[in-house]
Formats: structure tokens, C-alpha cells, sequence
């Protein structure tokens, strides 16, 4: 129900990704995955920055070694501002499993996107967030090229002791 109230202010923007990344091999012949080029910092939607408080992107926290792991934080339902732990959700790119008994379930470097997955209109650098409405609750894809990456939620706001 949220999801479609934002596609309604959005727009119907869905431009079609390749659904199959394809691994490229290194040197020494051994399959590299693609990575998503995103990093620590804003979204945009439109050619408009977004603020940090509706949707923001940023490292783990190094005091717990969690540097790795990426996490984006943002407003739910989708567009509002993140004020609490009721009004925020984070989904976590976490490659190493260092927080995965925190997560709704694995990080997966080469997803598929689920048949009902809808861009949002966010972008940041060219990583596009995508969300379908059967799996919002535990998954994002974050869509970069023919990359399809899909990033579990922290159900409850990620910290480390």
C-alpha cells in the first residue's frame, strides 16, 4: 500500500534492467561479481537531492569493524522523514556477514528481481532503488546497470555492542 502511494507521486518511471548480472573473471581466471557502485551519501530523485532525513546511504560503523557494510536508512512509508525507529528502515549491504543474525536474510550479490519489483525514482550515482511489494518488508534491490543486488532489512535498527 505504501509502495504504490509513492509510484502515484513518482511517476511510472520503469526502465527495464537486464534481471541476470554476469561475473567477470580476473586475471587469474577466477569469477569476480559485479559491485554496485554505491557509496556513503545522498539520493536523488529527478535531478533533485533528497534529504538526508527521507533517505540517506552510509558505512558501518567502525568502532564495531562494520566499516564494509552499507546500510540505507529511510523514511517509511517510503518518502517520509525518518524521525524514529517506527518511521525509519534500514537495508544493509553486507557482504561478510557481519551482521547477518541482525537481518531479515542474506545479502545476494546477483539477485533476480522479483516479477512485482517497481523502480522508485531514487537514484544515487547509478545505482537506482528498486522495492517489490511482495518482499518490501525484508528486501531492497539496489539495480545498477544489469547489477542486481538484493540488501535484507535490520528490523531493528542496526547497532553493535
Amino acid at each position: 500500500m505504501c509502495l504504490v502511494a509513492l509510484i502515484l507521486v513518482v511517476g511510472c518511471s520503469t526502465p527495464e534492467p537486464s534481471p541476470s548480472p554476469t561475473a567477470t573473471a580476473d586475471a587469474r581466471g577466477t569469477a569476480v561479481m559485479p559491485v554496485a557502485p554505491l557509496e556513503a551519501g545522498s539520493w536523488s530523485i529527478r535531478g533533485q537531492t533528497v534529504p538526508a532525513d527521507v533517505i540517506v546511504t552510509r558505512r558501518g560503523p567502525e568502532h564495531c569493524g562494520w566499516q564494509a557494510i552499507l546500510i540505507i536508512a529511510l523514511g517509511w512509508p517510503l518518502g517520509r522523514e525518518m524521525r524514529n525507529e517506527e518511521t525509519t528502515r534500514e537495508y544493509v549491504r553486507d557482504q561478510d556477514g557481519l551482521a547477518s543474525n541482525a537481518l531479515t536474510g542474506p545479502f545476494e550479490p546477483t539477485a533476480d528481481l522479483p516479477s512485482d519489483a517497481v523502480f522508485t525514482g531514487l537514484v544515487s550515482g547509478s545505482a537506482q532503488l528498486w522495492f517489490s511489494a511482495s518482499d518490501q518488508d525484508r528486501y531492497a534491490y539496489i539495480v545498477t546497470g544489469s547489477s542486481v543486488e538484493r540488501w535484507a532489512r535490520a528490523p531493528e535498527l542496526l547497532a553493535c555492542m
